[in-house]
């Protein structure tokens, strides 16, 4: 873009094809952030339908009885905050992508998913078996499709940091680490 003696801007072809593309863009934006929120709030149905005795009791069928169950057994109870989380991500989405910061936002959110679901696993073990630490995969998995533990990845987490910092060591570890993430993911 120029401006020209007279004060008007004068754009070059290059200057209307990227306002093109911006227009464009700008329009698909409110539609991919109104379906994700649309997701979020299904998954949020899925997750607080969770009825694991009987599928066909669950308020969104077989599939929502399915991806509650997966998402159960992978993260335990900290999977009901992912809809929530999800929801909010992408009410900022835009704000995000414009300071170049959503990729690493989306990172962290991630990372405090998975910081959660160790400290839920930590407790549960610290409460539940005092003296095993080590659950297979499958009891992990299954353990957290029913809301006990921090289901199989945080198990997984938990058990390593059990295993190389202790108890203690890791309760300070992952309170620290969830902190700081915490606070990194409000913007202090």
């Amino acid at each position: 873009m120029k401006v020209s003696d007279d004060g008007l801007a004068e754009f070059s072809a290059s200057d209307e094809m990227e306002m093109q593309v911006h227009h464009r863009l700008a329009s698909i934006r409110p539609a991919v952030i109104d379906h994700a929120i649309a997701g979020g709030k299904a998954l949020l149905l899925c997750n607080f339908g969770n009825k694991l005795e009987n599928p066909a009791k669950h308020w969104m069928g077989y599939v929502g009885y399915g991806i509650s169950y997966a998402l159960h057994g992978l993260f335990g109870f900290p999977a009901l905050f992912l809809p929530v989380g999800m929801i909010v991500f992408f009410v900022f989405w835009k704000r995000l992508r414009e300071e170049r910061r959503l990729a690493f936002k989306l990172l962290i959110a991630v990372a405090l998913l998975l910081l959660l679901s160790t400290i839920v696993h930590t407790f549960y073990l610290a409460f539940a078996f005092h003296s095993k630490t080590y659950l297979s995969g499958g009891e992990l998995f299954s353990k957290g499709a029913a809301l006990k533990g921090g289901g199989f990845l945080g198990g997984m987490l938990a058990y390593l940091a059990i295993r190389f910092l202790n108890w203690a060591g890791a309760f300070i570890l992952e309170f620290i680490l969830f902190l700081a993430s915490f606070f990194y993911m409000l913007g202090m």
